[in-house]
């Protein structure tokens, strides 16, 4: 009997560690964050693995808003909150000259 109160012991704090191995393993990937004008979601996906999924409501949606990724890198050193990336990057209004090829002529935009 003591054996088997011995062994389910040992058992909790094995799987007591691996759950805070788990924990720290998760704050250690990357999240990104999209929300999708076209589905009107918002998708959280931890190494390439979606993790959570919403509706969302936006506000102008016939309006171009560009396209920003948000990325938490890493915890604060107190865990309180995240260092963020975000890159972001927006349609031209307008075509403009490209001097090298005469793109606006042809009706082709300048890339970022």
């Amino acid at each position: 009997m003591a054996a088997r109160q011995a062994f389910k012991a040992a058992e909790a704090v094995r799987e007591a560690a691996e759950n805070d191995a788990k924990l720290v393993e998760s704050k250690m990937v990357p999240i990104s964050v999209l929300v999708s004008r076209k589905t009107k979601r918002l998708y959280v996906c931890q190494a390439f693995q979606q993790v959570f999924e919403s509706p969302v409501t936006i506000e102008n949606p016939e309006l171009p808003i560009g396209t920003t990724l948000y990325t938490a890198l890493r915890y604060t050193p107190d865990d309180s909150s995240l260092f963020w990336s975000a890159l972001a990057m927006y349609p031209k209004s307008k075509p403009t000259p490209d001097r090298r090829s005469g793109a606006a002529e042809s009706g082709k935009l300048n890339r970022c």
